[in-house]
């Protein structure tokens, strides 16, 4: 249906023809992934969430479980429910379809235990004991309920008042060159009317330049982590056809590969946020100024009068 309705498009309006391959190939993109953003919240819808539990998986019947559909409600719960919930969610993380709305179920239910034991153990030790939380949706999950506020969509419609302003100034500091040189390479792969998205993906990426940190500390293209910390890890190029996968003490951590630009900045921010992680120097700034701007959530500690400042530009 996205080719036969990109197709129709630009045989329509020929002057939206991209200028290489098929004609439609960055409107197909487009589309596909306004859908895939408009679908991804509707998972945490309690009708949904009840339709897809009832249809696609018999009711447990742990007799010290309090079944709730959203699985806020943890009451009743001893050490054998916890350990059946664990056990249900190893179990379901190793089919090749998980069911989402059990893996947050489960991962609601643990929420107190898996705090302490976060406090105790490695990221390894956890990531096996509480395998869902190499989900990217289930990572946001977790952050939305810690901040009370939808951090894809905070992050995605902050970048997309600010990024403008970004390349404005990294362009007037002469800073982020390679990232330029990438952006106006796939410029001519792309119809006039997609650049506003290439746009986005530079600003996101030029966030670290503007701050004058190390953006080593919080994404690489084509090269291996330099830092313990989250590192988005970008394979081929960001603004064409690229993998984008997260590392955590120099190991993947995600079982399904991120995407999306602002999915990936929201990925990255809730791990820092479930793993209880401290910012790294190196980029501090940058992250201070996501979590408080574009997440509306206040960091720990003072924020940098620099941040403050670039924000009040920004934002102006």
């Amino acid at each position: 249906m996205y080719n036969d309705s990109c197709s129709a498009l630009v045989a329509k309006y020929n002057f939206l023809r991209d200028h290489t391959g098929k004609g439609y190939e960055s409107w197909h993109q487009m589309i596909k992934n306004k859908f895939k953003k408009e679908r991804r919240p509707l998972v945490f819808i309690p009708e949904i969430q009840q339709k897809k539990t009832s249809s696609k998986t018999p009711p447990e019947t742990t007799s010290t479980a309090i079944m709730t559909v959203d699985g806020t409600s943890t009451l009743g719960e001893d050490a054998i429910s916890l350990g059946c919930h664990r056990e249900k969610m190893q179990a379901e993380c190793h089919k090749k379809h998980p069911n989402l709305s059990i893996l947050q179920d489960k991962m609601a239910r643990t929420r107190v235990e898996r705090t302490v034991y976060l406090e105790n153990h490695s990221t390894m030790e956890t990531l096996d004991e509480y395998p869902a939380l190499r989900f990217p949706i289930v990572l946001l999950a977790e952050t939305n309920h810690q901040l009370d506020v939808d951090v894809d969509r905070s992050i995605m419609s902050g970048m997309g008042i600010v990024a403008r302003k970004i390349i404005e100034e990294c362009q007037r500091r002469a800073t982020g060159r390679d990232l330029f040189k990438m952006y106006d390479d796939a410029k001519d792969a792309f119809a006039e009317e997609s650049h506003r998205g290439l746009q986005l993906i530079l600003a996101t990426f030029l966030l670290p330049h503007l701050f004058r940190e190390d953006p080593n500390a919080i994404y690489l293209i084509n090269k291996d982590p330099e830092v313990p910390t989250p590192v988005l890890i970008i394979t081929g190029n960001p603004f064409l056809e690229a993998t984008f996968g997260v590392r955590l003490d120099y190991t993947d951590i995600l079982t399904h590969k991120v995407d999306d630009i602002t999915l990936w900045l929201a990925t990255l921010m809730s791990i820092y946020f479930v793993f209880n992680i401290e910012y790294h120097k190196k980029v501090k700034n940058t992250l201070s100024f996501i979590e408080k701007y574009l997440m509306s959530n206040t960091p720990e500690g003072k924020i940098s009068p620099t941040v403050i400042k670039m924000a009040n530009y920004l934002f102006s």
